[in-house]
């Protein structure tokens, strides 16, 4: 038995191994994974329904409604067409309201669903709220919640079997910094052009590839972290690498393409502002895996409120002058420092090595199959950083706050530092912002007396630091220093204002 939908663009989705091979890429996962669940309910008592023809603008004829023994439920829609049976999804949230208890439409109910079955091509294709969007894979595509967690674990599963880990990765800041060409000045555009020059030559000369990208048709200058390319190489081995950032789709896709060329890191796996749900916030839910094996290297913290335990904080790469400013840190960014983040002990070198620790300790059960959480295996890491000093605040603290709700306190706790109000003999550590009697105490007792900045230097750099780098020098001022967290607010606030080079939101 045949029937005829009218036609209209389409997707269906060719057979597939229900175990596709490792390089393939997250389209052909969920491909394989909704073909294989076909075969699973059918319990091997009805034929595998054929779904034929590709991603086209030629008409769908002739679906064997064979297909349909399996829908409902309806597993997700592609350009709003179920991917399983091709009913078309207005049509089939009518059959679903229809077969709920008490379900009979009314008169003007069907009236207006006869309407929108002569919508434009289009016109009824948005998520539906018990659906969710995976436009970063295909435009157009969402599936059910329920198929969505089972190609999670299908993921996780395979991921599994490669002793690999998910790591989700943040661009701007963290892999690279870009910059809209209108917030250059002339003065830092000609030193600019001149470092292009530089770099041709090099390149040229002795094949060095490039780091700054002047992306005329963007309207915006690229600066690539120094050592990013080693780093995603050497990260891919333990790692399935993902992107996802709050600049927009076409942002993302050009920035992957200067990072990956050839799409064999990230094979299509990246995430823009887009799949952020309209909350301006990233999710894990809308990427394929499992929470409690993915990693997060994100500057901005706040911007994963639901995952912070996933996430790596980075710190920030500020190599032009613009962002500096926008994150209160002017007169910090490399160009007007001059020189650049040292490449074997910069933050990508830090977090390469915490990456490999996390990865071993996931896979060092007893069974060797990722038993454990890496949620855990990163907080342990993080305790360890501190793990047998004492910290007393001076100046540092407001006195009108609770201490223990303070950020650097809560910092200092979870790098494994016990933290006290009061001068002790166990005190290691007077972490100060100014000359007090605690300091003064801190001195003449042998103290290590440090600025705020080695907190957070132990932090991005995950193992102490040498206090000698770091020293309180009288009169230099109170505050929190330039790398110390702001209110998460306000961090969240500029971080999106920079998203995109400052073009996303």
């Amino acid at each position: 038995d045949e029937v005829d939908v009218p036609g209209r663009p389409c997707t269906t989705i060719p057979g597939m191994s229900s175990s596709p091979p490792d390089s393939c890429d997250l389209e052909d996962l969920l491909r394989a994974e909704l073909d294989g669940s076909r075969s699973d309910d059918a319990g091997g008592n009805h034929q595998t329904a054929e779904i034929q023809a590709t991603v086209s603008t030629r008409p769908l004829k002739k679906i064997k409604t064979s297909a349909e023994q399996y829908c409902p439920p309806h597993p997700g829609y592609m350009g709003g067409i179920c991917i399983r049976c091709g009913m078309e999804k207005a049509r089939a949230e009518l059959e679903e309201k229809r077969n709920r208890p008490g379900g009979s439409l009314s008169p003007r109910s069907e009236y207006f669903f006869k309407l929108r079955e002569n919508e434009a091509p289009g016109a009824s294709d948005r998520e539906s709220p018990k659906n969710m969007a995976l436009n970063y894979i295909h435009h157009g595509l969402e599936v059910s919640r329920t198929e969505m967690e089972r190609a999670k674990q299908k993921t996780k599963k395979q991921a599994l079997e490669r002793k690999k880990l998910l790591l989700v990765l943040d661009l701007d800041h963290t892999l690279l910094h870009s910059t809209r060409m209108a917030d250059v000045s002339e003065a830092d555009a000609l030193k600019l052009h001149g470092l292009l020059q530089a770099q041709e030559e090099a390149y040229r000369e002795e094949g060095v590839p490039p780091v700054l990208f002047h992306l005329a048709h963007m309207g915006m200058w690229t600066k690539f972290r120094p050592g990013v390319r080693d780093f995603l190489s050497q990260a891919q081995k333990d790692f399935d690498l993902h992107v996802f950032t709050m600049g927009d789709k076409n942002y993302a896709a050009e920035m992957a393409r200067l990072l990956d060329p050839s799409g064999a890191l990230f094979s299509g796996r990246v995430a823009s502002s887009s799949d952020a749900d309209g909350t301006m916030t990233k999710d894990l839910d809308v990427l394929l895996g499992s929470d409690d094996m993915m990693v997060i290297l994100d500057d901005t913290v706040g911007v994963w409120p639901k995952h912070k335990a996933n996430v790596i904080q980075m710190k920030r790469y500020l190599f032009f002058p613009g962002d500096a400013i926008k994150f209160g840190s002017e007169g910090t960014s490399y160009m007007e420092v001059g020189g650049d983040e040292d490449t074997d002990n910069g933050a990508l070198g830090s977090a390469l090595r915490v990456l490999q620790q996390s990865h071993g300790m996931f896979f060092s059960g007893a069974n060797g199959a990722g038993a454990s959480d890496i949620r855990e295996c990163l907080a342990t890491l993080r305790r360890n950083v501190l793990r047998g000093c004492t910290i007393m605040f001076t100046r540092v603290i407001p006195k009108d706050v609770d201490q223990s709700r303070h950020a650097a306190w809560v910092m200092a706790t979870q790098l494994g530092a016990r933290c006290v109000e009061d001068c002790r003999r166990s005190v290691t550590h007077v972490v100060t912002g100014g000359t007090t009697s605690k300091s003064a105490w801190g001195i003449k007792h042998g103290k290590h007396v440090v600025s705020i900045e080695w907190l957070y230097a132990c932090g991005f750099a995950w193992k102490k630091v040498d206090e000698k780098e770091f020293p309180y020098v009288s009169g230099s001022g109170g505050g929190c220093g330039r790398d110390a967290p702001r209110e998460e607010a306000d961090e969240l606030k500029a971080a999106l204002a920079a998203a995109g080079g400052g073009q996303g939101g």
